[in-house]
């Protein structure tokens, strides 16, 4: 049906208003035919009712009169004239009414869809900031426990400097050094899969706020060329009533 009305617009557009002649010249071009014809036929072509029907007083001043039948057809015409014009106002008035109601309703279909776009770019967004906050927070614990495993360090140097007076505690003090370590090894590693962890969110987080952004740009676009047509579309409409 979009592609239909918009055809129906370009067409309008190219033949102008020579496209949709008014009601009034088209019922007096055919009420000039139609009078030719009848004006001939009376002329021409004899008549087939007997003749007691002719001789009676009103058949008999109906062809005693010229022009008789093409007035009487002329005034049966107007008289159907002013009966089909109001009809005529009432159907179109009705096509412009539903054509009103179907632009109202893509109109809000497309703002529906604008909506929730932004709101989807809105959330993303928010999570975005999320894992910006999350990853901020990891960060300030990795510097604190790096801060932590320094001074561990220096407190198992002290202690193996202290150790290394006693031959018999040494194998005890290496021990618990690598014991520690390794702990904190353990505890690193764990901290740096967390924060690749929530890089590869916020990545994700990133891309899908983009291809929101990207969305919403089309979707405004497409919205703002529909809106053009669709007021182009009433523009001519207005222009088919006003010459009616």
């Amino acid at each position: 049906s979009e592609a239909k009305a918009e055809s129906l617009a370009r067409e309008l557009e190219e033949e102008g208003d020579e496209a949709v002649p008014p009601i009034e010249l088209l019922i007096e071009d055919q009420e000039g035919a139609e009078a030719l014809i009848t004006e001939e036929a009376t002329v021409t072509q004899p008549s087939p009712l007997p003749r007691s029907v002719i001789e009676s007083p009103g058949v008999a001043s109906l062809y005693s009169t010229p022009g008789g039948l093409v007035n009487s057809s002329v005034k049966r015409r107007r008289r159907l004239r002013r009966v089909s014009a109001p009809l005529l106002d009432a159907a179109v008035t009705r096509q412009h009414y539903g054509a009103m109601g179907e632009l109202k309703d893509q109109v809000s279909n497309i703002t529906a869809q604008l909506v929730e776009s932004i709101a989807q770019q809105r959330c993303a967004q928010e999570e975005r900031d999320s894992a910006c906050v999350r990853l901020a927070d990891v960060q300030m614990q990795l510097a604190e426990e790096r801060e932590r495993m320094e001074e561990l360090k220096a407190e198992v140097n002290t202690k193996a400097r202290e150790s290394m007076i006693s031959s018999g505690r040494a194998a005890v003090a290496e021990g618990m050094l690598r014991e520690l370590a390794e702990d904190r090894q353990r505890e690193k590693l764990s901290l740096l899969a967390e924060i690749a962890s929530l890089r590869s969110t916020l990545l994700e987080n990133e891309a899908t706020a983009a291809q929101s952004a990207a969305s919403a740009r089309v979707g405004i676009q497409e919205a703002k060329e529909k809106i053009r047509v669709l007021e182009t579309r009433l523009g001519m409409q207005d222009n088919s009533l006003a010459a009616m």
